[in-house]
């Protein structure tokens, strides 16, 4: 008698592996089939990068654009660097937020600044540490970093 009750099968307790089989049915010719996981994967792999989803809030409406989007739209440093004593300057692009960190050689002074902008409101926030020597500041919708003496400058924008 053959074994083609679904429930009379035994269940793999291991891993899988790409060799190991699952039954399907053939959409073609109506009849079960053996596949190979490895098979399987390759078709949800194709899938991911070229089925449409509609839903999507990305220009690419594939997963796979989808996720390179996030990727590429996270944040980017602007500049990470030491920078000599003299005042920088650094646009600050509409809605925006930027970590300003200003790392100088006592660790407890670090200042760290948030800097957020919101079409043409702008606001700049000291979060930790301040020196009167290495600061942060906003002047014609541009961030200045006024520097007292070499200091290592991270400046993050997401």
């Amino acid at each position: 008698m053959a074994n083609n009750n679904w429930n009379n099968y035994t269940e793999k307790n291991a891993a899988l592996t790409d060799k190991d089989e699952i039954m399907l049915r053939d959409s073609t010719d109506g009849k079960n089939k053996r596949s190979p996981l490895s098979k399987i994967w390759n078709y949800m792999v194709d899938k991911m990068a070229t089925a449409v989803i509609s839903k999507l809030e990305t220009d690419n409406k594939t997963i796979i654009g989808a996720i390179n989007y996030l990727y590429g739209n996270t944040g980017k440093y602007i500049f990470s660097g030491v920078k000599n004593k003299g005042t920088l300057y650094y646009p600050i692009e509409d809605y925006s937020f930027m970590l300003v960190v200003l790392q100088t050689s006592t660790i407890s002074n670090t200042p760290v600044y948030i800097v957020s902008r919101y079409h043409t409101d702008i606001c700049i926030q000291l979060l930790a540490g301040g020196r009167d020597d290495t600061k942060a500041s906003i002047e014609n919708e541009k961030l200045v970093v006024t520097l007292g003496f070499s200091t290592y400058v991270s400046i993050y924008s997401f």
